[in-house]
């Protein structure tokens, strides 16, 4: 909430499954989305590589969930459209090059 930058990796793990914190926590769902949507509007390539790691992680323990898969899926893209904005405005920014593929390689990975 208090938008420290050099927390921004650390609070990546937690922000990756805003859509399923309101399900246990609806005080925390909306703190967790802009927590996500602060990282995908700022060029921090350390708290993407977090946040699609710890959801490569949990792919395994999702399974076939298509529900839970389709969930991420959305979260993912919505987070590209905006670090792909960002991206349109830093073209020269590889930094923000290599977290769109961080982001397409984990979209891809929960569509198969």
């Amino acid at each position: 909430k208090n938008r420290i930058t050099s927390q921004m990796p650390n609070i990546a793990q937690t922000v990756a499954f805003y859509p399923f914190i309101g399900f246990q926590n609806p005080a925390l769902a909306q703190p967790a989305e802009e927590g996500f949507n602060w990282i995908m509007d700022s060029d921090n390539t350390k708290a993407v590589h977090n946040l699609t790691k710890v959801l490569g992680q949990a792919k395994s323990q999702i399974g076939d969930n298509v529900q839970a898969k389709m969930m991420i899926v959305q979260m993912l893209k919505k987070g590209l459209e905006r670090k792909m904005k960002l991206f349109r405005e830093n073209p020269s920014s590889t930094s923000l090059n290599t977290q769109i593929e961080m982001l397409n390689k984990a979209i891809t990975s929960y569509s198969n």
